[in-house]
């Protein structure tokens, strides 16, 4: 029998270890292929090898492992169904079949519990329910007789109270629904206070332009409902002087997920529209029931004041006449109290926008002299570092301790003008005394590894930077530098594998200093 060459025995094995899987899924065809003869495979072009002796088994089983190359996603891309083109380029042979039929292996991941539980604990804090406001409540004069009051109604551990100036008590809830109840209680029983609104009922205010003034507002808000949106509340938006209707509408939403999709409405009907947040009011807020600053008048509960004569009663109910001049009831000047001349009004703008650390007021003298302190300054350390002369190091450093001097006098003449400025009746004296009251953080104490237990702590300053530096000292030891005997004999025994490195003369550093730029350095 004459010897098969070499590429043939490579294709045959080829062949049979394909046969051999189709084999083990069950191909029948396959195997009956596999047993009528040997299978020949044309080479591919240019391998130098081809095999002029073909059968026809051989030819049939080509064919069936031809066909059994090409993939069913050439079948799937043809869209007719009487038509069947094949590709022109072979492709080759996909085992997609083995690999889908494998077995599946169960996986256990034996830190899935903790991942399951890290999520729990995500979606349990997710959402926080913010603190409730204050409520401050005037005129108590009778601290004990009040706690005893709100004891009735809810526990003593549910809120707390801190003491104000003018016999004001500031009340603050742990719970939302212990604020509900303390402030009907208050209303109910008509105590005097004021507090805000709570945050979660708040609503949410949007501007909606280019509608015309005279549309019904609940058409505005049937409008807003089909879009998905809880309305409380539709106004007109008024002229701040004129009181005349503008064309632009205010929308109080209730508080829902969706509320800032409102933002991108565009129409409503037939109507172009635009939709912004409102403009933040500046300034201090106040109160036009009790003409106070700092809330509003719907959580007020305190006696009505008029604005124009000051009188305990509602604005709307005033008799002033036009020729009557009004009367402040925070300064008692003649101008209603809502003027913004008031000296009430500019003393507490003045202390909100004081800021709590020393406000450094330069006049102008000190900080002209400063500025021409600083350009000399400037001009002697150009000089000197051009020169690096002396005399002019020592004209820079006293230009340097000149400027030094003059910022100091300026920064403590700017203290004693705050100082001398600080009053007790626009509340200015009490930010810099609160800064100075607030205690201080102590500092816990430090533990020392030692057997008494009588100094086992270390408390002051002293004994705590002694310890530090004790520990330090223990730690922080200076290495060994002598050198080992033994490694110094090895490494003196080991043979040189290159040649030493030439040491360098003097004359060849002047000589390669000499071949260098003239202006530049070595």
């Amino acid at each position: 029998m004459p010897e098969r060459p070499v590429a043939s025995l490579l294709r045959i094995n080829t062949i049979d270890a394909i046969l051999q899987s189709q084999q083990m899924l069950g191909n029948e065809p396959a195997r009956l292929a596999y047993q009528a003869g040997v299978v020949g495979v044309p080479t591919p072009a240019g391998d130098g090898v081809r095999e002029t002796n073909v059968t026809a088994s051989e030819h049939s089983t080509d064919q069936y492992l031809y066909r059994m190359s090409s993939t069913s996603e050439e079948d799937d891309q043809n869209e007719n169904a009487w038509q069947n083109v094949r590709s022109t380029k072979r492709r080759k042979i996909n085992n997609q079949n083995i690999e889908n039929q494998n077995l599946e292996v169960p996986i256990n991941n034996r830190f899935s519990p903790l991942t399951t539980e890290d999520d729990h604990s995500q979606n349990n804090t997710a959402k926080k329910i913010p603190r409730p406001p204050p409520i401050f409540v005037y005129g108590v004069i009778n601290f004990p007789e009040m706690i005893k009051k709100l004891s009735e109604i809810v526990a003593e551990e549910q809120y707390i109270t801190k003491s104000m100036p003018d016999n004001t008590i500031k009340i603050n809830c742990n719970t939302p629904d212990t604020y509900r109840i303390l402030v009907r209680f208050m209303r109910e029983n008509n105590i005097v206070h004021h507090t805000y609104q709570l945050k979660e009922e708040r609503a949410f205010r949007v501007v909606i332009k280019h509608l015309h003034h005279t549309i019904d507002p609940e058409d505005i808000k049937e409008e807003l409902t089909k879009e998905g949106h809880q309305v409380r509340n539709v106004m007109n938006g008024r002229h701040r002087i004129t009181k005349e209707p503008l064309n632009m509408f205010f929308v109080d939403l209730e508080p829902a997920s969706n509320n800032k999709d409102i933002y991108d409405l565009v129409a409503l009907q037939n109507k172009v529209v635009h939709v912004e947040p409102p403009r933040t009011q500046r300034g201090l807020i106040q109160c036009t029931k009790c003409q106070q600053y700092g809330h509003t008048k719907t959580y007020c509960n305190r006696p009505f004041v008029c604005v124009k004569c000051g009188g305990p009663h509602n604005t709307s109910t005033c008799k002033k006449t036009r020729d009557t001049p009004a009367k402040c009831a925070l300064c008692d000047g003649p101008h209603p109290a809502n003027y913004k001349g008031c000296e009430f009004y500019q003393s507490l703008v003045k202390s909100n926008n004081a800021n709590n650390r020393l406000n450094i007021q330069k006049t102008g003298v000190s900080s002209l002299q400063i500025k021409r302190l600083i350009a000399v300054k400037r001009r002697a350390r150009a000089k000197w570092q051009r020169t690096h002369a002396p005399v002019h190091k020592r004209a820079y450093n006293l230009a340097a301790q000149k400027l030094k001097d003059e910022i100091k006098k300026s920064s403590d003449i700017s203290i004693q003008n705050y100082l001398s400025n600080l009053n007790r009746f626009d509340n200015s004296i009490w930010k810099p005394i609160k800064s100075l009251k607030k205690p201080k953080t102590p500092v816990p104490p430090v533990r020392r590894q030692t057997n008494d237990h009588t100094q086992n702590w270390a408390r002051s300053d002293k004994e705590k930077a002694d310890l530090f530096a004790q520990y330090l000292a223990d730690v922080f030891t200076p290495n060994n530098n002598e050198p080992d005997q033994e490694i110094t004999e090895q490494i003196n025994r080991l043979p040189l594998r290159i040649p030493l490195i030439k040491l360098i003369t003097p004359k060849e550093i002047k000589s390669e200093i000499s071949k260098l730029c003239i202006k530049k350095a070595p």
